[in-house]
């Protein structure tokens, strides 16, 4: 998803918040032990730790045709595009199409789809600064469209060289940490959700280039809070501006 967003948008639904995990930095060390390593060979490290985050917060019991996955991400899959160009710039006589299974530009979506049969859906989407409020939109729009639904949302960036070189050109002082933050959301009334998206009044940009630092922080903290009690994630982008405040309602 890409594009400009509502020039205003206030939108209450709500969810229960089942799981909240991140990892930060490179491959896993215990990976190879917790991913199968069937079609290894083919994937770049941003679906490693999807898949990675996936094998450990994924517990069963879910009906996958009531569940969908929904990745945000800024660069994705931006790696396994590039060894495919490189690959044809070098004129190999055969490219194969297990350089690029299930569609290079969101297979990290796909393959945590078909790896935990998920077939009530996937998106990948790319909102820049806005993307994990964006992304939490999408699954908690789900989760509330069916009583018993679940949505895994991933959102963040592992950042190989290129995308590093492209994101130092705009981040300016913010630190950039590759990461990767893994919620689940399922149907249920546990919390209540606005989501807001309106011209930017001037809120301060995170410290973080990566929003999926920030957002875990902001949803660890949802998942202690005491009922009735609030708390906001709130992110600028230019003219833009997008916020979700969250009230514990049990």
């Amino acid at each position: 998803m890409s594009g400009p967003l509502p020039a205003e948008v206030g939108t209450t639904l709500t969810f229960s918040l089942a799981s909240v995990d991140l990892h930060t930095g490179g491959i896993p060390a215990d990976f190879a032990e917790v991913v199968l390593s069937k079609g290894d060979r083919f994937r770049d490290d941003f679906t490693r730790v999807c898949l990675y985050l996936a094998r450990n917060n994924i517990t069963g019991g879910t009906d996958g045709a009531r569940a969908t996955v929904v990745v945000g991400t800024e660069y994705g899959n931006l790696d396994a595009m590039l060894r495919l160009q490189r690959a044809a710039l070098a004129g190999e006589r055969r490219i194969s199409a297990q350089q690029f299974p299930y569609a290079t530009t969101s297979s990290a979506a796909v393959y945590v789809n078909i790896e935990h049969g998920v077939t009530g859906g996937n998106i990948t989407l790319n909102a820049g600064p806005l993307t994990p409020v964006v992304a939490l939109l999408q699954g908690a729009l789900h989760v509330n469209a069916d009583d018993d639904a679940v949505a895994y949302v991933l959102v963040g960036d592992t950042y190989c060289s290129e995308a590093l070189d492209d994101v130092r050109k705009k981040a300016g002082d913010r630190t950039v940490t590759p990461g990767v933050l893994w919620t689940e959301l399922r149907s249920g009334a546990d919390y209540e959700a606005v989501f807001e998206f309106t011209p930017a009044l001037g809120p301060a940009a995170a410290d973080e280039w990566n929003g999926a630092l920030t957002a875990h922080r902001f949803l660890a903290a949802a998942g202690a809070l005491e009922r009735g009690d609030t708390e906001t994630l709130a992110l600028s982008s230019g003219e833009r501006a997008a916020s979700v405040t969250v009230r514990r309602l049990t």
